[in-house]
C-alpha cells in the first residue's frame, strides 16, 4: 500500500512538472529561494544540470551578491541562488563540472579545520563509524542518546547539550579506533583538502564559512563563539587568499546570541529554514530550501514552500 502510494505521488509530481504547473506555482507572488545542497554524486550528475536547467527558465539564477544587492534594492524577484555546504569532494567532482560547463554562479560554505582532514563533518561520519558495530552495541549506543534507531539518534544529537553529545560521540570514535572510508562512503562524504578548494572557479565560485569546526553555535560560550567565526575567516584567508563574507549555520542551528556575532563578522548568513525569501527580508538569517536531485521533486519543494 505505502509503495502504491508513494508511487501515485510521483506521477501526480511528474505531471505537474511537465504541464508547467509546478514551475508556475514556484514562481507566484514573485518568490525567490535560496537552495541548499550537500551531497551530489556522479550519478546525479545529469539530474543536477536538468534542475539548473529548470531554475534557469523560471528563475533567474544568480550569485550570493547579486541576490543580495537585489534584496537591498528591492528588486528581488524570481530570483534563485545555489549554495552548498561542507566541503564535500563530490562538489568538486561532479557539482562544480557541472555549475562551470553550464556557467552557473554558486556559493560554497566550508569548515577550515576540517579542510584535508581523512574523514568529514561528525554528521556524515556518524553512521559509517555506527555501521562498524554490532547490533547490540548499536542498541546500546541508540540507548545514550534516547533513541531506538539512527534517525532519531543523528537528529537528539543535534539538539542535546553539547558536552553530552561530545561525550557520545567520544565513545562512538574509541569504539570504532581502526576506522576509515569504504571507497563508497569516501565519495560521499570525503571533504576536499586545500589544493582542490584552490581548483574552484573563483568567477563562478564564492567561497564562505560554516563555522570553523562545524559546531553548533548556540551551543557554545561567547568565547568559543568568537573563535569559531574569527578562525574560520583568518584561515580561509590565510590558505585562499579569499575574504569570506558570508556564512551558513552547521545544521541550521542559531538563535539571537549566535546570529547577533554572525552578523559582526560576516555580511549575510542562511539557516535551513525552508521557505522563499521574502521581499522585505535582510541579509542575515536568509532561509533555504534543500535540493532534491530531480526537476519534478524540486518544482514540487517550490511551489509548496511557505511565503511571508
Amino acid at each position: 500500500m505505502g509503495g502504491g502510494v508513494t508511487s501515485l505521488k510521483t506521477t501526480v509530481k511528474r505531471a505537474l512538472h511537465s504541464f508547467g504547473v509546478s514551475s508556475n506555482l514556484a514562481r507566484r507572488d514573485g518568490a525567490s529561494f535560496i537552495l541548499a545542497a550537500h551531497i551530489v554524486l556522479e550519478e546525479e550528475s545529469e539530474r543536477l544540470a536538468d534542475v539548473v536547467r529548470l531554475l534557469r527558465r523560471s528563475f533567474s539564477l544568480v550569485s550570493l551578491d547579486e541576490y543580495l544587492d537585489a534584496l537591498h534594492t528591492g528588486r528581488c524577484r524570481n530570483l534563485v541562488t545555489l549554495t552548498f555546504d561542507d566541503g564535500l569532494r563530490n562538489q568538486l567532482t561532479v557539482g562544480h563540472e557541472v555549475l562551470t560547463s553550464l556557467r552557473v554562479p554558486a556559493t560554497f560554505y566550508v569548515c577550515p579545520a576540517l579542510v584535508g582532514t581523512p574523514f568529514s563533518t561528525w554528521t556524515w561520519e556518524l553512521e559509517p563509524r555506527l555501521s562498524r558495530l554490532s547490533a547490540r552495541r548499536r542498541q546500546e549506543i541508540f540507548a545514550s542518546g534516547s533513541a531506538e534507531s539512527f534517525e532519531p539518534f543523528l537528529q537528539g544529537l543535534k539538539e542535546m547539550p553539547l558536552a553530552r553529545r561530545e561525550a557520545i560521540w567520544a565513545e562512538i570514535v574509541n569504539a570504532t579506533p581502526r576506522f576509515a572510508f569504504t571507497s563508497d562512503e569516501e565519495r560521499r562524504f570525503g571533504l576536499m583538502d586545500w589544493a582542490e578548494l584552490a581548483r574552484l572557479d573563483r568567477s563562478l565560485i564564492t567561497i564562505g564559512s560554516h563555522t570553523h569546526t562545524h559546531v553548533d553555535l548556540p551551543q557554545v560560550d561567547d568565547a568559543r563563539l568568537e573563535r569559531e567565526l574569527a578562525a574560520s575567516k583568518a584561515v580561509l584567508r590565510e590558505r585562499l587568499g579569499c575574504d569570506a563574507r558570508h556564512f551558513a549555520y552547521p545544521n541550521g542551528s542559531y538563535d539571537d546570541r549566535s546570529a547577533s556575532a554572525v552578523a559582526r563578522h560576516f555580511d549575510s548568513s542562511v539557516t535551513m529554514d525552508p521557505r522563499a525569501v521574502g521581499s522585505a527580508a535582510g541579509p542575515h538569517r536568509l532561509p533555504r530550501v534543500h535540493v532534491q536531485w530531480g526537476a519534478h521533486e524540486l518544482a514540487w519543494t517550490l511551489a509548496r514552500a511557505p511565503r511571508d
